[in-house]
């Protein structure tokens, strides 16, 4: 018997064809029965276009290329970077002045300062990295009461 498929000479007993697997039960063909084989027209050659052609490059000039190319994404990785941080507007800010001082700023001595009967805020200042001689006497400080205040 011959599978339909692929033309193979296999046995009569078999289920699928060795070549193509495909299975012989789907096509009942008694043997001896002459069959045609499906024919495919050949495909037609693939027209280069004229000039589009590329050199094969040399090991040297292939790693410069890849250097170039290396170069350009990291420059756009950067500036997609800068510009997804805030640099640009950092950058800019640099360069254009600001009003902000002008707008906002209290000169200490033309303010009076009012506290309130009964205080609601609280201030709490953390210093890292201080002096620690600024404590007291104990811990090193010329002064009796240190300069900075402990909290008793």
């Amino acid at each position: 018997m011959r599978c339909l498929k692929c033309g193979r000479d296999i046995a009569d007993e078999q289920v699928f064809c060795e070549d193509c697997q495909t299975d012989m039960a789907q096509y009942p063909v008694k043997p001896g029965t002459p069959i045609q084989l499906p024919h495919r027209a050949p495909e037609p050659p693939v027209k280069k276009k004229p000039g589009k052609e590329k050199p094969e490059l040399k090991p040297e000039e292939r790693i410069a290329r890849l250097r170039r190319r290396v170069r350009w994404l990291t420059l756009a990785l950067a500036a997609g970077g800068a510009v997804s941080s805030g640099m640009h507007m950092y950058i800019y800010d640099m360069f254009h002045e600001s009003a902000i001082f002008e707008e906002e700023y209290v000169d200490p001595d033309s303010v009076e300062i009012e506290f309130p009967e009964e205080k609601r805020n609280l201030i709490y200042i953390f210093l890292e990295s201080m002096e620690t001689t600024y404590f007291s006497e104990t811990l090193g400080d010329d002064e009796e009461e240190g300069l900075i205040y402990d909290g008793d």
